[in-house]
């Protein structure tokens, strides 16, 4: 889960910082979920990151879509 936030986070344009200013996560969580080394996730923050990056909920966790 969550492998893909670079590519959507590079797709609108939006650095590391900006994303965490966005989430209210540190940039250096960010950072962690990008380079999978923490894959830790609360539903809570996977929908801020959803929303954020603009994508659903399976397009971050990169499940097919139903």
């Amino acid at each position: 889960m969550l492998k893909d936030i670079k590519y959507y986070r590079d797709r609108i344009g939006l650095s590391q910082s900006e994303l965490a200013s966005k989430t209210g996560l540190s940039q250096g969580r960010i950072s962690d979920f990008e380079r999978g080394v923490r894959q830790d996730c609360f539903l809570s923050i996977a929908r801020r990151l959803a929303t954020a990056l603009q994508v659903t909920l399976d397009q971050l966790a990169s499940l097919p879509p139903r």
